[in-house]
């Protein structure tokens, strides 16, 4: 076993508030759940039998304890939820079954997306001379790769958030932070497209110098250098979905990133939500201004085929409301397109913890990290998992779309044709493979409704981060703070309404 961060042992699982603003929303440090840190080969001792808030049972190993009778109307809400989950899952699956028509449909749809929303002369478009050349020349995807933000215009009056002037000019804390409070207080305030576009040409190029790595990268915390007696940590944060205030209170319990607060974002921060926009933004903002203290990983959901689809879709939509159906708006939605297809797929923190969106693969024993460090050229459309799918395109999708299941094997997904499942002795002969502790993945929310789940044997974890996620699950999100001294803790929240986000301060580190 490599130092750093061991299997896990029982969590020894804090009693629920009784206060009702910390179970709505919990605390900057409560409704927490702690994992301790292991020696290697060390002797375990049971942790005492206490009331677990993740499964609503005791506590404790070898012990038979009867369950607390649960709330007949929050298990009502759980149920409701878990059948929304369901009914998601199934729009996926049918999003899903439709990109798999074949790869001529696909090459029709870039081609019309190459050449869609562009304005075009008066008459047909090959009346006096117009040539399909000269729709590539104008084309959104040509103008997200030639669009300079000085070339757009200054904001008018009416946006009264920080301001980047020239837009060239470096990043400072004082405009990031700025930005942290202009999304407190006018969530419905877009980002100017001058100052949005700096942000995703700065982060194209910081993940385009990352990409020479490959799509798996190799993250740290017991080698960083930090100031004396400064705690270092990762937090790894699941699906948000387009929910800003989940974000927004995430930075007020754990802190914003930095250099020694650092954020791996799992995935899918697009669709659903109605200001994934926003949460880019942020992102991309810390960023820009500290290249180190924010990684994003691609999900399903950073994929243009699911942008685009208006059951389970809704970011390339978001953007055109936001930045107009013609011209700015489809460059901007092509420089987000960019950014998917430098995204990297996992990550290995430390050489113990693997992070992945979805989840490990179908595919022979022992070839998946080599399959997926295969995908080195990747598109803003995640690959179909047709009859004729590579080994190294069905890795790229199952570390997008794979869940785990309670039974061994690799099998069918319920979510759609071509999706597998994967059982605990597919996480166990992983880890044995390539001697790592954990996975960590997200992808769904949890099926105890929370926001943070157990599976195979203690040793992979769902997170999930969008809190009462879409506003009808009613679930807790969470993140996971890793720590350098080998911890890892479960951060719950409920995020609250904006109205009560506006009276929060975020600290600037």
């Amino acid at each position: 076993m490599h130092g750093g961060y061991p299997r896990l042992p029982s969590a020894a699982f804090p009693r629920a508030s009784n206060s009702l603003y910390e179970q709505n929303y919990g605390t900057p440090h409560g409704n927490n759940v702690t994992f301790p840190r292991l020696a290697p080969s060390p002797t375990v001792s049971p942790p005492a039998a206490q009331s677990s808030p993740f499964f609503g049972v005791q506590a404790g190993q070898g012990q038979s304890v009867r369950a607390t009778q649960p709330d007949p109307q929050a298990t009502l809400l759980q149920e409701l939820g878990l059948a929304y989950s369901g009914l998601e899952g199934f729009d996926e699956a049918a999003s899903v079954g439709q990109a798999q028509l074949g790869a001529q449909m696909q090459s029709q749809l870039k081609h019309l997306l190459d050449t869609a929303d562009t304005p075009r002369p008066l008459g047909s478009p090959m009346a006096q001379g117009f040539s399909p050349q000269a729709w590539g020349a104008s084309s959104p995807k040509a103008k997200a790769a030639s669009t300079k933000p000085s070339e757009l215009r200054q904001p008018g009056p009416e946006y009264r958030g920080p301001q980047l002037e020239p837009p060239d000019t470096p990043m400072t804390l004082d405009f990031v932070m700025g930005l942290v409070r202009h999304f407190q207080h006018h969530k419905t305030t877009p980002l100017p497209a001058r100052y949005l576009c700096r942000l995703l040409d700065d982060a194209e190029r910081i993940l385009e110098a990352r990409d020479k790595d490959g799509p798996v990268h190799q993250l740290s915390l017991s080698t960083r250098r930090t100031r004396p007696n400064e705690p270092d940590s990762l937090v790894i944060v699941g699906d948000l979905h387009g929910q800003l205030a989940d974000l927004l209170w995430i930075f007020f319990k754990v802190g914003v990133p930095s250099p020694s607060n650092r954020y791996l974002v799992n995935g899918d921060v697009c669709d659903r939500g109605e200001n994934a926009t926003e949460i880019w933004a942020l992102l991309f903002a810390f960023m820009a201004l500290w290249p180190d203290s924010i990684h994003v990983h691609r999900g399903n959901h950073e994929d243009r085929l699911l942008n685009m689809d208006y059951h389970c879709g809704g970011f390339y939509d978001e953007v055109l409301r936001k930045y107009g159906r013609h011209g700015i708006g489809p460059m901007i939605y092509e420089k987000f397109g960019r950014i998917f297809a430098r995204l990297p797929l996992a990550s290995v923190i430390d050489n113990q913890i693997f992070v992945v969106h979805g989840g490990l693969s179908r595919g022979a024993p022992g070839s998946f990290l080599r399959l997926l460090r295969a995908n080195r050229t990747r598109t803003a459309e995640i690959p179909s998992a047709s009859a004729g799918a590579s080994a190294v395109d069905l890795a790229f999708i199952d570390a997008m779309w794979a869940d785990p299941q309670d039974y061994p094997g690799s099998t069918q997904n319920p979510r759609g044709p071509g999706l597998s499942a994967f059982g605990p002795d597919v996480t166990e002969r992983f880890l044995q493979e390539t001697g790592y502790a954990l996975v960590v993945r997200s992808h769904q929310v949890p099926p105890n409704n929370d926001g943070f789940f157990v599976h195979h044997n203690r040793k992979l974890f769902t997170v999930f981060s969008a809190s009462n996620y879409c506003g009808l699950t009613g679930n807790q999100g969470a993140v996971l703070v890793l720590k350098k001294d080998s911890s890892i803790e479960a951060v719950r929240h409920m995020a609250p309404p904006f109205e009560r986000l506006k009276e929060v301060v975020i600290e600037a580190p």
